[in-house]
């Protein structure tokens, strides 16, 4: 009778003990593979175990839940190295709680799929920028002889992203003695369009003129190019410029002509000092349609910044021309003093 019950409460105890054994071999397992990296993943999730194995592609980790687990390094964010657990105190050691097993299936990990080559991120949308400059001056003299010249420029300048837009327009009327010796305007709008790195850029520009004195009635050209910025400093700027412009010109006294021009400029922007910069332009037109024939023009301001965003400013403009008009000078000489405002 004793033998029997004894036997009874072997089969009973049975069950149990295959349930300790278990999550003894359980707690075993993971014991012997201690995590020794902690992966974060770009959907937020967190990955620990031992690294297995490391190629260019992938890293292999063997976790609880899985023997071999494949990341692909695209998806890691970062990556932390895990020190190893300090020994405990076998004595005051208490086993830790162990959840029951709901489904004895392996778990596998919350991993979202992802594109082998992860999307770029949203760029910011680019901000328009404007900037306008105003200058006006007058050259006066009363003296034997009575000369008086004034003289303004407007200047707008917009920035979108890669874009540029500079538009500009000059006036300059005077006389001296009471004969007229200065009436002239011109504008330009000139496009410019970075390409690659910010370095190469392509253009656009057109300007429009008249000047009485010179016979001209008329002048426009128009054409387009490709530049490069060989310095792009907070201080130094250069830039390079080369491409093709057809002309218009209609004289006082002679007929209308048309040409094709080919166009190879500089400009150089230099700020010497918080309040002091200068400003330099070449451009040279040789025609192709009469080999010899060109024009060319030079341009330099000096600006001194006495007031906030005042500044005055010393101009000094040089155009030549092999070309003119009958019983015109074929250089253009004007130095210009005035006083201007940024906004």
């Amino acid at each position: 009778m004793a033998e029997s019950k004894l036997h009874e409460a072997r089969g009973n105890l049975w069950p149990a003990f295959a349930f300790i054994a278990f999550f003894a071999g359980l707690i075993s397992s993971f014991a012997a593979d201690v995590p020794s990296l902690r992966l974060q993943l770009r959907n937020g999730d967190t990955v620990s175990g031992r690294l297995v194995s490391e190629d260019s592609t992938n890293l292999v980790l063997r976790t609880p839940w899985a023997a071999n687990l494949s990341v692909p390094k695209a998806d890691v964010t970062k990556r932390d190295a895990l020190p190893p657990p300090a020994p405990a105190d076998t004595a005051a050691q208490k086993p830790a709680p162990v959840a029951p097993v709901v489904d004895a299936k392996p778990l596998a990990p919350v991993l979202k799929p992802v594109p082998s080559k992860p999307p770029a991120p949203p760029s910011a949308k680019p901000k328009s920028e404007w900037a306008v400059e105003l200058e006006a001056g007058a050259d006066l003299a009363f003296s034997t002889i009575d000369r008086s010249v004034y003289h303004g420029r407007v200047k707008i300048n917009n920035t979108y992203g890669r874009l540029r837009n500079a538009a500009e327009f000059r006036a300059a009327y005077g006389k001296a003695q009471g004969t007229l010796t200065e009436n002239r305007t011109d504008a330009s709008l000139k496009t410019d369009f970075d390409l690659n790195q910010r370095k190469v850029f392509i253009y656009n520009q057109a300007v429009l003129s008249m000047d009485e004195i010179r016979s001209i009635d008329l002048r426009y050209e128009v054409g387009p190019g490709v530049g490069y910025h060989v310095f792009q400093k907070p201080k130094f700027t250069l830039d390079l410029e080369a491409g093709a412009a057809f002309e218009h010109r209609e004289f006082a006294n002679r007929s209308a002509d048309d040409h094709l021009l080919f166009r190879v400029a500089e400009k150089t922007t230099w700020n010497i000092s918080s309040k002091l910069s200068m400003d330099e332009r070449f451009e040279i037109f040789p025609n192709l349609d009469q080999l010899g024939e060109f024009r060319i023009r030079f341009e330099a301001n000096l600006r001194y910044s006495f007031w906030k965003n005042v500044y005055l400013t010393l101009g000094l403009i040089d155009q030549w021309e092999s070309d003119p008009a009958p019983g015109v000078s074929q250089n253009d000489l004007q130095i210009r003093t005035s006083v201007g405002a940024r906004f």
